[in-house]
């Protein structure tokens, strides 16, 4: 089966800034990010929650989500209001026949922990690798390459499951696009060769323990004005330093 061109979309850039400083490591230089700047396969778009917009809560064979039970118990939402309905988007995507066949997961980036000695943060920096293969590659690897990743296969041995060919063939390149939910990042320790508290040191986990706080230490709330507010200045500026690193990484 020929392998399709694989379409990256990023949706819903729910990107939660734990610390601005995030903006300024991309190397985001102040200028305004084109789409010239990407290749022209290179796809654009958002998106949003399903019940936000689909309705038809109990049409085709849907079984019923958490937020239809819980939106049917009276009180639980003003007004009695619920997504039965909602922007009835689902009956109107039916009519046009159209659209494209793709997942979107939730990922996260990840940074070596410690940087006080080099042998320590180059067995990090190997944790990072196997941090990104047990999240992130995890769900992509197998729909774009037929496989799970070789991190994966190295340390869960034969406790993944394995793809026949048949079924390689079946979800190798399967999709239109790919989309990343990005929310946040995280320090990575390698728990190979390191002491880890429990939980890290499990083969489920890469060996590697996760953490949001280096040192002790974990980025402050920031108490902007009101106008950055409004103008989600933060926000902005992160996106822009997400695009403009994600075009030097094509590059």
């Amino acid at each position: 089966m020929q392998v399709k061109r694989v379409q990256f979309l990023f949706l819903s850039f729910l990107l939660l800034l734990k610390d601005p400083s995030l903006a300024q490591s991309l190397n985001y230089d102040g200028q305004d990010v084109k789409r010239s700047h990407f290749p022209d396969g290179f796809f654009f778009g958002t998106s949003t929650s399903s019940y936000q917009v689909e309705g038809a809560y109990i049409e085709d064979g849907k079984g019923l989500n958490n937020w239809d039970v819980f939106s049917h118990i009276p009180g639980n939402i003003k007004n009695n209001d619920n997504g039965d309905i909602a922007d009835n988007h689902y009956y109107r995507f039916l009519l046009k026949q159209g659209g494209s066949i793709g997942i979107v997961g939730f990922t996260e980036y990840f940074e070596p922990l410690r940087d006080n000695e080099l042998r320590d943060n180059e067995l990090d920096r190997q944790a990072v690798s196997r941090a990104l293969a047990f999240t992130n590659a995890w769900l992509f690897d197998a729909v774009v390459f037929g496989d799970y990743p070789a991190e994966m296969r190295l340390y869960l041995g034969s406790a993944l499951p394995t793809f026949s060919p048949e079924e390689t063939s079946y979800v190798k390149g399967s999709l239109d696009f790919i989309g990343m939910n990005s929310y946040t990042s995280l320090y990575a320790k390698d728990c190979i060769h390191s002491a880890c508290i429990s939980g890290g040191d499990r083969p489920i986990r890469g060996f590697v323990y996760t953490t949001g706080e280096r040192d002790g230490f974990s980025p402050p709330q920031q108490n902007d004005q009101v106008e950055a507010l409004l103008q989600d200045t933060n926000r902005v500026n992160f996106h822009k330093s997400y695009l403009a690193a994600l075009a030097r990484a094509i590059r």
